[in-house]
């Protein structure tokens, strides 16, 4: 999403981006996809910059980029394991390719990563604003709150929670946009690669960080929750209970002494 080649590591840690934040222990290299998940991301625009810089041939410096993310997917295909980070990692570089060729303009490589960029931080900031904060609703569902923090008053705190965590992320991409957008306009090829290469793993770890420490912070309200509902249960019953030894008769009225003497045996008549 972020460099020239859409890495393992961003495509696969945004899509599962929520399991990440749930998890019970933060994994950084997990959050970024492991070695594999780096060096797909970073290789192909780090060699791009430096074919750009020593040759000024922008085709060239595309062309390795593209075999380098073309390698990248033959080498998953021959390990036998999912191809879709770099299939799509591919995709994303010969779109680049083309609006280079194109243009002739060597900055438009990276158009296609702020262009992903505004529209990942305009989907968040508009699930916001229409009260369905995206991370928010995939991580209820995973944590298994489904909806209902949307509305309940018990859920108070962590549906502020889930907008900040859904905000912090908008913030990454205003972030990335604030630094390259003016780089793109002024033709500033090198500077806005290297600034991709700095506003992307080291910036999205950051935050997945962030994010995690503030889901963290939800578990011991979830477990006081879950004792103060025990607790309402519990009472409930009790309650119940009591209704229903107060309505029971302590005495039971004896029987009417005619009554039984009806009922009884004749046995003194005998």
């Amino acid at each position: 999403m972020n460099n020239i080649c859409a890495s393992d590591a961003q495509k696969k840690s945004e899509s599962g981006v929520a399991h990440v934040l749930t998890a019970q222990n933060f994994d950084a290299m997990q959050a970024v996809g492991g070695w594999r998940g780096i060096g797909e991301s970073v290789l192909p625009t780090v060699l791009f910059l430096i074919l750009y810089i020593a040759t000024r041939q922008t085709m060239l410096a595309v062309a390795v980029a593209v075999a380098v993310c073309a390698l990248a997917l033959i080498v998953r295909a021959a390990q036998k394991i999912t191809i879709s980070p770099a299939l799509g990692g591919l995709g994303a570089m010969l779109i680049s390719a083309v609006l280079a060729w194109r243009t002739g303009d060597a900055a438009n490589v990276f158009l296609w990563g702020i262009l992903t960029n505004i529209a990942y931080g305009l989907g968040l900031a508009i699930s916001a604003l229409v009260r369905w904060p995206l991370l928010g609703v995939l991580i209820g569902w995973i944590r298994g709150e489904g909806t209902e923090w949307r509305t309940a008053e018990k859920y108070r705190r962590t549906r502020h929670i889930y907008y900040a965590i859904t905000w912090l992320w908008v913030g990454l991409f205003a972030i990335r946009l604030a630094i390259q957008l003016p780089l793109y306009y002024a033709h500033a090829t090198e500077a806005l690669g290297i600034a991709k290469l700095v506003l992307g793993l080291p910036l999205f770890a950051l935050i997945a960080w962030l994010s995690w420490m503030l889901v963290q912070s939800l578990h011991g309200e979830s477990l006081h929750q879950e004792s103060l509902d025990q607790g309402s249960q519990s009472f409930d019953q009790e309650s119940i209970s009591a209704e229903a030894l107060d309505k029971e008769p302590l005495v039971k009225k004896a029987p009417d002494v005619e009554t039984f003497d009806a009922q009884a045996p004749d046995t003194a008549q005998a």
